[in-house]
């Protein structure tokens, strides 16, 4: 078992888990970084974000 589960702000009880690779992924590109490596706990960079302002809503 491995990735990356993100919560949406808007529903804070929503869990979404990614796949090992696709945080690997991330972490390689610097949309993400660790916060908490003993918890599994990652937070968006300000490239994510300024990645995720551009992107098409889906």
């Amino acid at each position: 078992m491995g990735g990356l589960r993100g919560v949406d702000a808007a529903h804070a009880q929503r869990v979404v888990a990614f796949p090992t690779p696709t945080v690997q992924a991330l972490l390689r590109w610097g949309f993400i970084e660790e916060e908490e490596r003993a918890r599994g706990v990652y937070r968006v960079t300000d490239h994510g974000r300024r990645a995720l302002a551009v992107l098409p809503a889906c």
